[in-house]
């Protein structure tokens, strides 16, 4: 009986990575101009400097005046819920987790042992542990209070991401 040859003519590894080598260096030959994601990605994204004022604001202020901000706006929103509204609201809410999250968790990282192969990777453990529990008490009790207005913000970037994914 005679040996039948695949269709790839070797081993399909070798193969693909050939294949890969090529493509990358057609790569480098050829210019592309942007997918609409990445254009649309590109207009969207938020630089680290933008954010800065946010960061500074939640350091800055006490934990009365930015629970006050998320109440006073939340309420704005609920009264005329416009897109101007919705953002200062989100920008509200994210103060006042950031100021959360800054204050009131701690994380540990834990290396862990390395007792099957020592020439494996060791693993990691994260701990985050609660700091201040009436903290989170106080976020837990006014993330239920915000529900209509978080849910309203849960709608529009619904509709936001609906809109994009028709656009592809």
């Amino acid at each position: 009986m005679a040996k039948i040859d695949s269709l790839n003519g070797g081993f399909p590894l070798r193969n693909g990575r050939n294949r890969r080598k090529t493509r990358s260096s057609s790569k480098d030959a050829r210019v592309s101009s942007p997918s609409f994601f990445e254009v649309v990605t590109a207009e969207n994204e938020v630089s680290v400097d933008s954010l800065a004022p946010y960061a500074v604001a939640a350091e800055n202020t006490s934990l009365e005046e930015l629970l006050d901000d998320v109440h006073t706006l939340g309420e704005r929103l609920k009264e005329r819920p416009t897109m101007d509204r919705i953002k200062e609201y989100r920008r509200a809410v994210s103060c006042f987790l950031q100021y959360i999250v800054h204050y009131t968790f701690e994380a540990e990282t834990i290396e862990g042992a390395r007792f099957i192969n020592p020439m494996k990777k060791q693993k990691r453990y994260t701990l985050i542990r609660v700091v201040n529990e009436k903290l989170e008490r106080l976020v837990s009790g006014v993330l239920a209070n915000q529900l209509p207005q978080l849910e309203l913000l849960r709608r529009v970037e619904e509709i936001n991401g609906l809109l994009v994914d028709l656009l592809q």
